[in-house]
Order: structure tokens, then sequence, then C-alpha cells
């Protein structure tokens, strides 16, 4: 049970991603800036992949739950500050 819901919280992100291109694509969920309102979602996928790799390493590292998800959620902060960075 605690590996299918560690699995399941580590890839949330990285699921609800197309929903969030399809909620900006077809108008359901507006930030103001038209069509360019889909590039939020190339962030955000990346903020989703970090955080799924780094949830990944935290919890073979011996994490708890609730550690590795507020560390993850960091280290994906940080992996998409670095991104636009470089």
């Amino acid at each position: 049970m605690r590996v299918r819901q560690r699995t399941m919280l580590s890839l949330l992100p990285i699921a609800l991603t197309p929903v969030l291109f399809y909620a900006l694509a077809g108008g359901v969920l507006n930030l103001g800036g038209g069509e360019k309102d889909i590039l939020f979602v190339v962030p955000w996928l990346l903020r989703a992949l970090v955080f799924a790799g780094s949830c990944w390493i935290l919890w073979f590292r011996g994490h708890a739950l609730g550690a590795g998800l507020w560390r993850a959620a960091l280290a994906g902060l940080a992996g998409l500050i670095a991104a636009a960075i470089v």
C-alpha cells in the first residue's frame, strides 16, 4: 500500500500535465495571455519531472513520506529556477 501511495503521489503532477494543457488550450482555464498560456505547461512539466525523480531518490534514501514530499517540492522549484537561470 505504501509503495502504491508513494508512486501515485510522485507521478501526480506528471499525470495532471495533459489536463492542464487541455484546460489551457480549450479556454476552460484562462491566465490572460491568449495562446501564450500554453507555454505555462513546459515549466510545469519540467518541475513535475524533477519532483518525481527527487521523490524516488528521497524514497530510496529512506525519508518519510511527508518530509520526502516537501523536499521533493523544493527540489522541483530549485530545478525550475536553475533552468530559468541557464
